[in-house]
């Protein structure tokens, strides 16, 4: 017998005892708890699909409005304030309910319009992702603990 039949072999046993039982990648992000639920209000499917997938990973749930319409309770509020109808949603979302964050994620910058919503945070696009979660993590601050940490 040769020794790299030998060697084939063994490599063989091993390889099977190493593997066995173990998944060969990390379980999807959806399988982690959810911290926040997070209603994504963007025109563009592009944007949505980034702003999803970096929520996931973030360990949130996103949803959409037809999610919401159907009675999911969003957290927070990721708005893109350069669309008309995401403008509108979000000030009857603030009538509604004027304690949910609002987190401007926008290609433009604060206007009057925006001021008006009293977002969390503005958030220019194209934006680095640490400054998006230190965004969402203000947001996701209950008002009692954000007032706390400022006079701290």
């Amino acid at each position: 017998m040769s020794s790299s039949s030998s060697m084939t072999r063994i490599r063989g046993s091993l390889i099977r005892f190493s593997y066995h039982g173990h998944p060969p990648f990390r379980p999807h992000a959806t399988t982690f708890p959810t911290v926040a639920t997070v209603l994504i209000v963007d025109p563009d499917p592009a944007t949505r699909s980034l702003l999803e997938l970096l929520l996931l990973r973030l360990g949130h749930r996103p949803i959409g409005p037809r999610e919401w319409v159907e009675g999911e309770e969003p957290d927070v509020l990721l708005l893109e304030p350069a669309s008309r109808p995401g403008l509108r949603l979000a000030r009857g979302v603030r009538r509604r309910f004027s304690t949910l964050p609002i987190l401007c994620v926008s290609i433009d910058g604060p206007s009057e319009d925006t001021r008006q919503l009293e977002p969390v945070a503005h958030v220019m696009k194209p934006f680095r992702r640490s400054q998006f979660e230190e965004a969402l993590e203000q947001a996701l601050i209950p008002p009692a603990m954000a007032a706390a940490r400022q006079t701290a």
